[in-house]
Protein backbone atom coordinates (compact mmCIF):
# COMPACT_ATOMS: atom_id res chain seq x y z
CA UNK A 1 0.00 0.00 0.00
CA UNK A 2 1.07 3.40 -0.58
CA UNK A 3 1.26 4.50 3.31
CA UNK A 4 3.92 1.28 3.47
CA UNK A 5 5.53 2.97 0.42
CA UNK A 6 5.87 6.12 3.24
CA UNK A 7 7.36 3.93 5.41
CA UNK A 8 10.00 2.57 3.42
CA UNK A 9 10.77 6.10 2.03
CA UNK A 10 11.62 7.58 5.75
CA UNK A 11 14.68 5.75 6.17
CA UNK A 12 16.37 7.29 2.33
CA UNK A 13 14.87 10.93 3.35
CA UNK A 14 16.26 10.79 6.57
CA UNK A 15 18.66 13.85 5.71
CA UNK A 16 15.65 16.03 4.61
CA UNK A 17 13.65 17.04 7.58
CA UNK A 18 10.65 18.35 5.26
CA UNK A 19 10.28 15.06 3.19
CA UNK A 20 11.03 12.86 5.99
CA UNK A 21 8.00 14.54 8.10
CA UNK A 22 5.44 14.38 4.99
CA UNK A 23 6.35 10.79 4.58
CA UNK A 24 6.07 10.07 8.58
CA UNK A 25 2.70 11.50 8.08
CA UNK A 26 1.24 9.97 5.03
CA UNK A 27 1.92 6.72 6.66
CA UNK A 28 0.14 7.29 10.14
CA UNK A 29 -2.74 8.78 8.07
CA UNK A 30 -2.98 6.07 5.68
CA UNK A 31 -3.54 7.83 2.87
CA UNK A 32 -3.06 5.61 -0.38
CA UNK A 33 -2.21 8.78 -2.79
CA UNK A 34 -0.31 11.94 -0.99
CA UNK A 35 0.94 15.26 -2.35
CA UNK A 36 3.71 17.67 -0.85
CA UNK A 37 2.99 21.18 -3.06
CA UNK A 38 4.95 24.17 -2.34
CA UNK A 39 4.07 27.49 -4.20
CA UNK A 40 6.37 29.93 -5.75
CA UNK A 41 4.04 32.26 -5.30
CA UNK A 42 2.45 31.71 -8.44
CA UNK A 43 1.95 28.27 -8.85
CA UNK A 44 2.08 24.81 -6.69
CA UNK A 45 4.47 22.21 -7.56
CA UNK A 46 5.23 19.01 -6.20
CA UNK A 47 8.43 18.56 -4.06
CA UNK A 48 7.11 14.98 -2.50
CA UNK A 49 4.56 12.42 -3.54
CA UNK A 50 3.13 8.58 -2.91
CA UNK A 51 1.08 7.14 -5.26
CA UNK A 52 1.82 9.37 -8.40
CA UNK A 53 3.73 8.27 -11.42
CA UNK A 54 7.34 9.51 -10.66
CA UNK A 55 7.45 10.42 -14.52
CA UNK A 56 4.43 12.71 -14.24
CA UNK A 57 4.77 14.39 -10.58
CA UNK A 58 7.84 17.08 -11.93
CA UNK A 59 5.47 18.78 -14.90
CA UNK A 60 2.63 19.24 -12.24
CA UNK A 61 2.04 22.53 -11.88
CA UNK A 62 -1.09 24.07 -9.79
CA UNK A 63 -1.97 27.84 -10.31
CA UNK A 64 -2.85 29.51 -7.09
CA UNK A 65 -6.59 29.89 -7.17
CA UNK A 66 -7.26 26.77 -9.49
CA UNK A 67 -8.26 23.68 -8.44
CA UNK A 68 -8.88 22.17 -4.72
CA UNK A 69 -4.97 22.43 -3.70
CA UNK A 70 -4.87 26.33 -5.34
CA UNK A 71 -7.99 27.30 -4.11
CA UNK A 72 -6.65 25.84 -0.11
CA UNK A 73 -3.66 27.51 -0.81
CA UNK A 74 -5.04 31.09 -2.04
CA UNK A 75 -7.60 31.24 0.61
CA UNK A 76 -5.48 29.65 3.10
CA UNK A 77 -8.43 27.04 3.95
CA UNK A 78 -9.00 23.35 4.70
CA UNK A 79 -11.16 21.77 2.03
CA UNK A 80 -12.54 18.29 2.77
CA UNK A 81 -14.60 15.90 1.19
CA UNK A 82 -15.13 13.58 -2.25
CA UNK A 83 -13.52 14.14 -5.62
CA UNK A 84 -13.87 11.38 -8.23
CA UNK A 85 -15.48 8.79 -5.56
CA UNK A 86 -12.04 9.63 -3.12
CA UNK A 87 -12.46 11.32 0.30
CA UNK A 88 -9.81 14.00 0.50
CA UNK A 89 -8.44 16.72 2.68
CA UNK A 90 -5.91 19.25 1.68
CA UNK A 91 -4.45 21.72 4.30
CA UNK A 92 -2.65 25.08 3.83
CA UNK A 93 1.34 25.15 4.72
CA UNK A 94 0.96 28.55 6.57
CA UNK A 95 4.62 30.31 7.17
CA UNK A 96 4.90 33.62 9.09
CA UNK A 97 4.82 35.47 5.66
CA UNK A 98 1.98 33.58 4.01
CA UNK A 99 0.68 29.91 2.82
CA UNK A 100 4.33 28.01 1.79
CA UNK A 101 2.14 25.20 0.25
CA UNK A 102 -0.48 22.46 1.00
CA UNK A 103 -0.51 19.07 1.86
CA UNK A 104 -2.89 17.02 -0.26
CA UNK A 105 -3.92 13.32 1.22
CA UNK A 106 -6.01 11.35 -0.74
CA UNK A 107 -8.30 7.86 -0.35
CA UNK A 108 -7.56 6.56 3.55
CA UNK A 109 -6.74 2.33 3.48
CA UNK A 110 -9.42 0.52 5.24
CA UNK A 111 -11.68 3.60 5.57
CA UNK A 112 -13.17 7.30 5.07
CA UNK A 113 -11.33 10.06 6.61
CA UNK A 114 -12.92 12.07 9.27
CA UNK A 115 -12.63 14.96 11.84
CA UNK A 116 -10.05 13.32 13.36
CA UNK A 117 -7.99 12.91 11.04
CA UNK A 118 -8.57 16.65 9.29
CA UNK A 119 -6.97 17.32 13.07
CA UNK A 120 -3.92 15.22 12.36
CA UNK A 121 -3.68 16.46 8.77
CA UNK A 122 -3.40 20.04 10.11
CA UNK A 123 -0.85 19.17 13.03
CA UNK A 124 1.18 17.73 10.19
CA UNK A 125 0.69 20.67 8.52
CA UNK A 126 1.88 23.23 11.23
CA UNK A 127 5.17 21.17 11.44
CA UNK A 128 6.02 21.16 8.11
CA UNK A 129 5.74 24.64 8.54
CA UNK A 130 8.02 25.08 11.46
CA UNK A 131 10.35 23.02 9.18
CA UNK A 132 10.33 25.16 5.94
CA UNK A 133 10.41 28.51 8.01
CA UNK A 134 13.47 27.34 9.66
CA UNK A 135 14.77 26.41 6.00
CA UNK A 136 14.11 29.52 4.61
CA UNK A 137 15.54 31.95 7.79
CA UNK A 138 18.96 29.35 6.59
CA UNK A 139 18.65 31.30 3.59
CA UNK A 140 17.47 34.63 4.24
CA UNK A 141 19.85 37.68 5.05
CA UNK A 142 19.74 38.69 8.54
CA UNK A 143 20.29 42.13 7.69
CA UNK A 144 17.47 43.13 4.98
CA UNK A 145 15.29 39.86 4.88
CA UNK A 146 15.51 38.83 2.00
CA UNK A 147 16.73 35.66 0.42
CA UNK A 148 20.71 35.64 0.72
CA UNK A 149 22.76 33.79 -2.08
CA UNK A 150 22.29 30.54 -1.14
CA UNK A 151 18.49 31.33 -1.39
CA UNK A 152 18.65 32.51 -4.48
CA UNK A 153 20.90 29.83 -6.20
CA UNK A 154 17.46 27.50 -4.97
CA UNK A 155 14.87 29.91 -7.09
CA UNK A 156 16.85 29.91 -9.91
CA UNK A 157 17.39 26.33 -10.03
CA UNK A 158 13.56 26.50 -9.98
CA UNK A 159 12.91 28.53 -12.43
CA UNK A 160 15.15 26.93 -14.26
CA UNK A 161 13.54 23.73 -14.34
CA UNK A 162 10.60 25.29 -15.37
CA UNK A 163 12.20 27.15 -18.19
CA UNK A 164 13.78 24.35 -19.64
CA UNK A 165 10.37 21.85 -19.27
CA UNK A 166 8.09 24.64 -20.52
CA UNK A 167 9.91 27.09 -22.46
CA UNK A 168 8.99 29.93 -20.36
CA UNK A 169 11.57 32.84 -20.53
CA UNK A 170 12.87 34.93 -17.41
CA UNK A 171 14.75 37.82 -17.01
CA UNK A 172 17.87 38.29 -14.31
CA UNK A 173 19.05 40.86 -13.10
CA UNK A 174 22.12 42.02 -10.95
CA UNK A 175 22.99 45.46 -9.22
CA UNK A 176 26.21 45.64 -8.19
CA UNK A 177 27.21 48.71 -6.26
CA UNK A 178 31.03 49.15 -5.75
CA UNK A 179 30.57 52.62 -4.08
CA UNK A 180 28.71 50.59 -0.96
CA UNK A 181 32.60 49.06 -0.35
CA UNK A 182 33.84 52.55 0.56
CA UNK A 183 31.41 52.96 3.58
CA UNK A 184 32.63 49.80 5.13
CA UNK A 185 36.51 50.56 4.50
CA UNK A 186 35.69 54.07 6.17
CA UNK A 187 34.45 52.00 9.21
CA UNK A 188 30.51 53.60 8.44
CA UNK A 189 29.57 49.44 9.16
CA UNK A 190 26.33 51.23 10.73
CA UNK A 191 25.63 54.11 6.88
CA UNK A 192 26.36 50.38 5.00
CA UNK A 193 24.07 48.66 6.39
CA UNK A 194 21.31 50.82 6.84
CA UNK A 195 21.96 51.71 3.09
CA UNK A 196 21.45 48.04 2.25
CA UNK A 197 18.25 47.92 4.93
CA UNK A 198 16.24 51.11 2.49
CA UNK A 199 17.67 49.45 -0.75
CA UNK A 200 16.13 46.12 -0.04
CA UNK A 201 12.90 47.85 0.80
CA UNK A 202 12.84 49.63 -2.10
CA UNK A 203 13.16 46.62 -4.32
CA UNK A 204 10.60 45.09 -2.42
CA UNK A 205 7.71 48.16 -3.24
CA UNK A 206 9.10 48.11 -7.25
CA UNK A 207 8.74 44.51 -8.11
CA UNK A 208 5.65 42.16 -8.69
CA UNK A 209 4.79 39.65 -5.62
CA UNK A 210 6.14 36.89 -7.71
CA UNK A 211 9.59 38.56 -8.18
CA UNK A 212 12.35 37.23 -6.44
CA UNK A 213 15.04 40.24 -4.54
CA UNK A 214 17.91 38.92 -3.11
CA UNK A 215 20.67 40.10 -1.16
CA UNK A 216 23.24 38.29 -3.24
CA UNK A 217 26.76 39.75 -1.11
CA UNK A 218 27.68 42.79 0.51
CA UNK A 219 27.33 45.30 -2.32
CA UNK A 220 24.86 43.22 -4.38
CA UNK A 221 21.43 42.52 -5.06
CA UNK A 222 20.45 39.88 -7.70
CA UNK A 223 16.82 39.94 -9.36
CA UNK A 224 14.86 37.48 -10.69
CA UNK A 225 11.43 38.32 -12.69
CA UNK A 226 9.67 35.10 -13.94
CA UNK A 227 7.53 35.85 -17.59
CA UNK A 228 4.30 35.18 -16.03
CA UNK A 229 1.69 38.32 -16.90
CA UNK A 230 3.66 40.80 -18.45
CA UNK A 231 6.89 42.14 -19.58
CA UNK A 232 9.79 41.59 -17.46
CA UNK A 233 12.26 43.85 -19.18
CA UNK A 234 10.17 46.88 -17.90
CA UNK A 235 9.94 45.57 -14.43
CA UNK A 236 13.85 45.74 -14.55
CA UNK A 237 14.04 48.98 -16.18
CA UNK A 238 11.80 50.41 -13.28
CA UNK A 239 14.29 48.67 -10.70
CA UNK A 240 17.52 49.60 -12.28
CA UNK A 241 16.19 53.27 -12.39
CA UNK A 242 14.63 53.88 -8.88
CA UNK A 243 17.70 52.39 -7.51
CA UNK A 244 19.85 55.13 -9.79
CA UNK A 245 17.71 57.79 -8.31
CA UNK A 246 17.96 56.76 -4.80
CA UNK A 247 21.77 56.27 -4.74
CA UNK A 248 21.91 60.07 -5.89
CA UNK A 249 20.38 60.64 -2.48
CA UNK A 250 23.80 58.05 -1.36
CA UNK A 251 27.11 59.52 -1.11
CA UNK A 252 29.11 55.84 -2.91
CA UNK A 253 31.14 57.30 -5.33
CA UNK A 254 31.23 54.55 -7.81
CA UNK A 255 28.42 54.65 -10.23
CA UNK A 256 26.09 51.19 -10.12
CA UNK A 257 26.74 48.52 -12.19
CA UNK A 258 24.03 46.84 -13.88
CA UNK A 259 24.17 42.91 -15.24
CA UNK A 260 20.96 41.77 -17.04
CA UNK A 261 20.38 38.24 -19.10
CA UNK A 262 17.53 36.88 -20.65
CA UNK A 263 16.70 32.69 -20.02
CA UNK A 264 17.16 30.93 -22.58
CA UNK A 265 18.36 33.51 -25.11
CA UNK A 266 21.95 34.19 -22.88
CA UNK A 267 21.96 30.68 -21.25
CA UNK A 268 20.58 27.85 -20.27
CA UNK A 269 21.77 27.00 -17.27
CA UNK A 270 23.29 28.41 -14.16
CA UNK A 271 27.29 28.61 -14.77
CA UNK A 272 25.98 30.09 -18.32
CA UNK A 273 23.78 32.82 -17.51
CA UNK A 274 26.14 33.98 -14.22
CA UNK A 275 29.64 33.75 -16.18
CA UNK A 276 27.40 36.03 -18.99
CA UNK A 277 26.35 38.83 -16.40
CA UNK A 278 29.96 38.32 -14.41
CA UNK A 279 31.51 39.79 -18.09
CA UNK A 280 29.11 42.57 -18.30
CA UNK A 281 30.34 43.46 -14.49
CA UNK A 282 33.92 42.80 -15.51
CA UNK A 283 33.58 45.47 -18.84
CA UNK A 284 31.98 47.91 -16.45
CA UNK A 285 28.20 46.69 -17.01
CA UNK A 286 25.97 45.52 -19.36
CA UNK A 287 23.30 47.23 -21.30
CA UNK A 288 20.11 49.40 -19.63
CA UNK A 289 17.71 46.95 -19.26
Amino acid sequence: MASDRAFELLRDDATDPVRWAFFAGVHLLGAQRASLLLSDGAELTVAAAIGLDPDVSPTVRIPIGQGIAGIAAERNVTLFGAAEDARFICVPIEGPHGVLGVVNLTQRNGADFDDLDVTRARELARHLAYLLSQQETGARDAATGLPGQLGFHEALDRELARSNRTGSPFVLLVLDMPGLAALRAEGREDVHEATMHRLADLLRRVTRPYDVVSRYDEERFALLFPHVDGDSRLVARRVTERTEEFLKTVEVGTPMRVGLVHCPTDGVNTHQLLERIHEQLRGGGGEAP
